[in-house]
Parts: C-alpha cells; structure tokens; sequence
C-alpha cells in the first residue's frame, strides 16, 4: 500500500467509517505519523490550524477504532487507558499484526494477507 493510498484511506474515504478495519500501517503511518504534522501545521497557521486539527483528530479516533477491530476487538477497548495500565495494554494490541480471517467487522484489508505456498506432491 503506497503512502498516498494510506493518506487517502485514513482522511478522505474513511473519516467516518468505525465499523470497518484498518491495518497497522494505516493505524501509525496515517493517523499517528501525520498526526504529528497536522499538529505542527496547527501550531504555525493558529486559528486556521484548528480546522486540520479536528479533522485529524476525527481521523485518529475512527482509525484507532477500526485497528482495533482488525485484532477482533471492541472499540470500547478505547477506554483501557483510564486505568493507566490500560495504556500498555492497548498499545500491544495496535502493534498486533492483522488477523487474517474475516472477523465481524469485515475481511482483512488485501494488503495485510499474507500467502502461504503451499507445496504440491506431483
């Protein structure tokens, strides 16, 4: 998947979509990463920066949720860290590598599949 494809997926198709899910690479190369660059753009436009702000900020969450389903959990599991300790356990699961089954929340994405040759007695 091309940094534009994950650019495109996590802010403009995807900005609303929870029940659905997302890839490791589009949960820390789209929200996370330029996360950091929509703040820093915030920082230098001021008031202006608030729009790409809230936008960014929608994206991250629905992202975050959408990862979270690709590991077969709840959104809800948003919530561990107001236990503080929650904090380490969501963190391992959104460097979970993508299941590879359908799961309620949909089939993995295409780019996540990984093929297994399997060898042919002939």
């Amino acid at each position: 998947m091309k940094f534009t494809e994950v650019v495109k997926k996590v802010y403009i198709e995807d900005l609303f979509t929870i029940k659905s899910r997302s890839s490791r690479l589009e949960y820390w190369l789209g929200a996370q990463l330029l996360g950091v660059v929509f703040i820093f753009f915030q920082y230098l436009t001021g008031d202006i920066g608030i729009v790409f702000y809230i936008w960014n900020l929608i994206a991250t969450f629905t992202c975050a949720i959408r990862r979270l389903h690709d590991v077969e959990k709840s959104g809800w599991h948003l919530l561990w860290p107001l236990t503080i300790l929650g904090l380490f356990y969501l963190l391992y699961l959104f460097v979970q590598p993508s299941q590879q089954f359908d799961n309620k929340w949909g089939k993995p994405r295409p780019h996540t599949v990984i093929k297994v040759e399997t060898e042919t007695n002939e």
